[in-house]
């Protein structure tokens, strides 16, 4: 249960208004309208490099909406690594079917602040680790890792595009409606998780946009005294 919990709090992570195209595509027309396959295949998330996100999350208990800043990067060792600026700084690794939340606690016995880190394995059963599993998947290039928990589909429009994952799993449904992934071209620009409120809006959304070639603000990173004992 603590292990969800810390899971779910860092999800602290383009409302699709595209209709998604069923059954199979045209092989003639493979070269305009590529399939979710091709597409996760195609993507080009450049390694050892800083990008720029921004995340959104509507939290469902205070009902607002939350924002983060930051950079990630993919690394060959580590996986994913996000590292979040501001409004106060931690880190979230995602690597290898897990997960870790570093993050600053204040130190009850001195001033100062202590880091604290906490690990889980992603469990696909559960929404909040799935949303993270198939965000590791899919920097991955791994369709078949998505098409175990998902049902997808895409749609294009000249160089964009977009992927609708919804999942199959009825337990994780009444938590997790869809999944979108959508950029332009072989760059990833967006994500967003959603969950339906059953009136035509979200109960819980959290959306992450992914900004190429903007380089990182440092004068944004809270300099902050951290005790590591």
């Amino acid at each position: 249960m603590r292990a969800c919990r810390f899971v779910c709090s860092l999800l602290l992570l383009w409302g699709a208004a595209w209709a998604p195209s069923h059954g199979s595509p045209d092989p003639g027309s493979a070269a305009n309208e590529p399939t979710p396959q091709h597409l996760i295949r195609s993507l080009s998330f450049p390694l050892e490099t800083e990008v720029v996100f921004e995340q959104s999350q509507l939290n469902p208990l205070f009902k607002r909406v939350t924002h983060q800043q930051g950079v990630m990067l993919k690394s060959a060792e580590q996986g994913l690594i996000m590292r979040v600026t501001a409004p106060r700084p931690e880190e979230r690794r995602i690597h290898k079917g897990a997960v870790s939340l570093t993050r600053e606690v204040r130190n009850r016995h001195t001033s100062g602040y202590r880091l604290v880190t906490q690990r889980a394995q992603l469990d696909p059963h559960k929404p909040s680790h799935l949303v993270l599993r198939a965000l590791e998947a899919l920097l991955n290039g791994q369709h078949e890792v998505l098409q175990q928990y998902f049902e997808l589909t895409a749609q294009t429009q000249d160089e964009s595009w977009q992927i609708r994952l919804e999942p199959t799993d009825p337990a994780v449904q009444t938590q997790l409606s869809r999944l979108w992934f959508s950029g332009s071209g072989e760059q990833l620009l967006n994500f967003r998780s959603e969950r339906d409120d059953g009136k035509g809006g979200f109960s819980h959304f959290l959306e992450v946009r992914i900004q190429p070639g903007v380089q990182p603000d440092t004068a944004s990173e809270t300099a902050t005294e951290i005790e590591t004992g």
